[in-house]
């Protein structure tokens, strides 16, 4: 039994079986640095929750303002959708088998589309656009299939004849299948509309048939009124010979005029004939028109040497330039002594500007000198119906483009009208 041992538990040290105690050489110590490890091991865990903790609260608080930030917000977009004056519908596309769009559903729609379609929402939610409306017309169906089907957004303007309203209809997509609509009820827009193309017409009839029934009484007084003169003009007195060339005067008067009320409706209505036009041609046909009187009354008419070829109705842009050279003449004065025209032009348009170094115009005159019957307040004794400027106006327009007046430091007026590029023959 030599070399074994006991424990002597009440005193917690060892003995042989003889009953010696056993010498130990050292107690061995605890490590240090084992407990040194441990505690920074505790402290950082200790740290870490604290910053778990505070990320907890801070993820706490964010949650609960972003969830007052998507209430408020939810809460303002429930007060636009129910509170909007346009009419707001969310529907989903139906198919056929073969994938073509036949139908559509409700999703959900605002107050305003009750009141603009008289349809109740509770009425149309969950139900098929032909179950509400058997009778719609299958343009409506094609149109929303386009869009919820991956097509770009859509505006335009629609009759139905379900409804018998017309409506201004925006449609777009956010999600396949699906399209929203805004749309405006325009029934009285358009109503109003074509009673004003119903005006118009009666006024165009009325202008034709005055302009018809003035015109040869106008002739005839005109033309009875000259064989007077030529006949017993020697019968006459002095005072009888001026009442003869009043009366020419003013009956040459009311068909100028009538002609150019003519001239004036024929712009707005005849169709254009745009065709490739030379200016060189078109400016040296006006200069040669228009010599006599420039040689007698000893004024200039420079125009450049070389000018391009542009798209344009000729008959138009004759009428035009023979218009703005009247308006020089006429209204440029005794001084008068030079008009000039000349071309400039721009990425998208050309301009053709007739310029003369007459009196000019005073800042009254260019409010309404573009409008039918309006003439500059030093015309008096002037002949002009107050039509020429309207008529170059009216033309501009047809041509994509705009008349003004260029403001010019020196004496004169300049007068300029763009024509667009875009035109094709």
């Amino acid at each position: 039994m030599t070399g074994k041992s006991f424990v002597n538990k009440s005193k917690n040290k060892h003995f042989s079986l003889t009953g010696n105690p056993i010498q130990h050489d050292a107690v061995l110590p605890v490590q240090s640095h084992d407990h040194e490890e441990a505690e920074a091991k505790l402290e950082k865990l200790v740290n870490d929750l604290a910053q778990v903790k505070s990320e907890l609260r801070k993820e706490r608080t964010e949650r609960k303002l972003l969830q007052k930030k998507l209430f408020k917000a939810e809460k303002h977009h429930c007060l636009m959708f129910n509170e909007m004056i346009s009419g707001f519908a969310l529907h989903e596309i139906i198919c056929d088998t073969y994938g073509k769009p036949c139908d559509y559903r409700f999703l959900d729609a605002n107050p305003a589309f009750e009141k603009l379609t008289g349809l109740k929402v509770e009425n149309i939610v969950g139900k098929r656009v032909l179950e509400v409306l058997p009778d719609l017309e299958p343009h409506w169906i094609d149109i929303y299939g386009k869009v919820a089907l991956g097509g770009k957004p859509i505006r335009f303007e629609n009759y139905s004849e379900e409804l018998d309203r017309y409506f201004d209809v925006t449609a777009y997509s956010n999600e396949l299948g699906k399209f929203a609509v805004i749309f405006n009820d325009i029934t009285e827009l358009k109503r109003a509309e074509e009673e004003v193309i119903k005006s118009s017409e009666k006024i165009k009839l009325f202008a034709y048939s005055v302009s018809h029934d003035l015109k040869n009484p106008a002739l005839a007084v005109h033309g009875l009124t000259r064989l007077l003169h030529k006949k017993y003009g020697q019968l006459l007195d002095e005072q009888g010979k001026k009442h003869c060339d009043l009366i020419l005067k003013s009956a040459e008067q009311i068909i100028g005029l009538l002609d150019r009320i003519n001239t004036f409706i024929s712009t707005k209505e005849l169709p254009m004939s745009i065709e490739r036009v030379d200016l060189q041609d078109v400016l040296t046909s006006i200069k040669e028109e228009y010599f006599p009187k420039l040689l007698s009354r000893e004024i200039r008419f420079s125009m450049p040497k070389k000018l391009p070829a542009i798209f344009a109705d000729k008959s138009s842009l004759f009428r035009v330039i023979r218009n703005l050279v009247d308006n020089s003449l006429k209204y440029g004065g005794d001084n008068l002594g030079e008009i000039s025209i000349w071309h400039k032009e721009t990425e998208n348009f050309h301009i053709l500007c007739v310029k003369d170094d007459g009196v000019g115009l005073s800042k009254d005159d260019l409010q309404a000198i573009f409008t039918p019957f309006q003439r500059k307040k030093t015309s008096k004794g002037v002949k002009g119906t107050g039509l020429g400027l309207a008529i170059v106006k009216e033309i501009a327009g047809q041509h994509k483009g705009k008349v003004w007046i260029e403001d010019d430091p020196s004496a004169g007026s300049t007068f300029c009208m763009s024509i667009s590029k875009k035109l094709a023959a």
